[in-house]
Parts: C-alpha cells; structure tokens; sequence
C-alpha cells in the first residue's frame, strides 16, 4: 500500500478483527487508482478485496452492509474534471464494481456515506456535501433510485443509525439535532445541540459538541437526544505533565500549554502544572514520540474520551476535504 493514500476505513460490526479500507491516488490529472484492501486477521495481514476501481474513479468513502459483508458501496466522483458524484457498487466482495450516478453529486458537492442499514443490505444513506448546504439522501434499492431525507441551512456534520436501524439522528451547528423514523423518515427537531459528530451504541447517543456553544465536548444521551450528559468538558483539561528537559515535550509543551489553557478556558490546574508521577510504560512520555500529555481532572476515562473524539471529529475533517476538487 505505499505511496498511496488511505482514505476511509470500515470495520465489520460482528467481527472487529475484519477491516475494509479504501485506497486512492492520482495517476494523472485525470485517471486515479482506487482499490479496497481488507484485514480478517485485525491488522496482521492485508490483502486486496477484488480488482480495481474504474481508472476514472477517485473514492471517497466505503462501507461494507453490516447484514451481507459481501456486499460493498464506494462513493466518489468519476470523469476529472468536471466530476460527477457517484456510488460504486460490488455485490462479490470487489471482484466486480458497476457505477451508478448520484443525482444532485458534483463537483461542489460531493458524496459521503454516511450508513449502510444494519438489517437491509439495500437501504443506504449519503450525505451530499454542499457548498450552501448539506443534502441527506437515501436508498432502499442499493442506490438505483434515491429519496431527499433533509436539506440543511447549514453542515451536516453528525449522522448516527439505532443499533437496529429504525431509527436517525443527524444535525449540525446550525440546525440543530435532528430525528427520523426509518419508515417515515419526516425530520423533526430533537434539540438544540449543534453535533459536531455522532455515534449510537446500545449504551446510548454519543456526540461531539462545541464547548462554548453546547457547554461540553463529549455527551451522551439515553433519550435518543432529548437530553445529553457531559462526558468531557475543555475546562476539565490539566496539563502538559512534566517531562524531563530536553526531549521534546519538556521544550515545547510548556510553551504552547498557555495560549491553549486560555483558547480552550481550562481550570483545572489553577495555573500549576502537575506533576506526571508513576505512569504505565505505554502512557509515559518519551523522547522519540515527542508528544504532548495532558491529565484530565476526574477519572482517566476522560482522556481516553477526549481522544475518541478527536479523532472522530479528525475523521470528519479528512472527509470534508477529500469532498474538494483535487
């Protein structure tokens, strides 16, 4: 897989272990090599899943239906440069791929997948990724045909499905959160929580926020998004922890710790920096990583938490560029 870029991954919901991910570069201005590669052994092996994509296709995301893994979707854009939006289809695991357009996706405004159903193989959804705003649509034919679930004022930047499918949850800073049933799919107004990102586990609704908007950057809700419980506030942020001088987290961190404690408003540490203390190997600081640590008042759960979301919300800013004219 060197010298080519990974775009989007996916792994199996019944086994973790399986892992599909996309692949993308450019050959020339105007033809792209686009693969799918797979892990069923979690990461110690890879191994491509079918044949290439058309030469005229750059992807975009990819999923596999939880319900037939046989069964793969790739949105993308074909025919540089003007691009038209569309979803790559394999019914055999990417032995074979057949192309079908997405109405209303170009170049301004590009397609997203943003769920395959977990019981129907058929029904997907894809976000269109607008220049004034974000267009929800969804299939019940495995894109043959496709229906307008929403239209935003603004980004839709967080899309979640119930463990069993029936049931939607999608919004962003400026619409609010947003619910639809699986069979109407009539958008109603749940809240006013601006999601940055969205995830829906049996345990419950889980959302990125805006801290100085929605007063927390991790919540979840029990009431399918009636209501949030913070998880993780920026306030609650205490660091850097002390590293030896001369690496590069003793040099630098302490610098840049400040002007960020005033972005983010932490006041958790009331000006002192804490000291590490015994940590775990894995946890403790080295020279050769050079990264920066950061304690969170409370349990240590809370960092792990602050780490789920930014790479969620880091996830959904590669998206959103990979939506842009390369």
């Amino acid at each position: 897989m060197e010298g080519r870029f990974v775009v989007d991954v996916s792994v199996e919901r019944s086994d973790p272990s399986r892992a599909i991910f996309l692949l993308s570069n450019g050959l020339t201005s105007n033809t792209f090599l686009t693969q799918v590669f797979e892990t069923l052994d979690g990461g110690q092996s890879f191994q491509q899943a079918g044949v290439d994509l058309p030469a005229n296709v750059v992807g975009v995301t990819l999923d596999a239906a939880p319900s037939e893994p046989e069964r793969l979707y790739v949105t993308g854009r074909r025919d540089a440069p003007d691009y038209v939006g569309v979803l790559a289809r394999s019914l055999d695991r990417g032995a074979s791929w057949e192309l079908i357009d997405i109405p209303g996706a170009d170049a301004l405004a590009s397609p997203f997948l943003a769920a395959v159903d977990p019981a129907d193989p058929q029904r997907i959804y894809v976000r269109l990724d607008g220049k004034d705003g974000d267009t929800l649509l969804s299939s019940d034919d495995g894109g043959d045909t496709w229906s307008t679930v929403f239209t935003t004022a603004g980004r839709l930047l967080g899309f979640a499905l119930s463990p069993d499918g029936q049931e939607l949850r999608f919004g962003g800073p400026e619409d609010g959160l947003l619910a639809a049933e699986r069979d109407t799919l009539v958008p109603t107004k749940r809240g006013e929580l601006g999601p940055l990102c969205l995830a829906w586990t049996v345990d419950g609704l889980y959302a990125c926020a805006d801290q100085f908007q929605d007063d927390f950057v991790v919540g979840v809700s029990t009431d399918g998004g009636s209501s949030f419980t913070s998880l993780l506030t920026l306030d609650g942020l205490c660091g850097p922890l002390e590293c030896a001088d001369g690496t590069a987290t003793g040099d630098l961190c302490p610098l840049t710790w400040g002007p960020t404690e005033a972005t983010i408003g932490s006041r958790a540490c009331d000006g002192e920096v804490p000291d590490a203390g015994p940590a775990p190997p894995a946890a403790a600081p080295s020279e050769d990583d050079g990264g920066c640590q950061a304690s969170a008042a409370g349990t240590g759960s809370s960092a792990a938490i602050l780490a789920l979301s930014l790479a969620l919300l880091g996830l959904r800013t590669r998206r959103r560029r990979g939506g842009q004219t390369p």
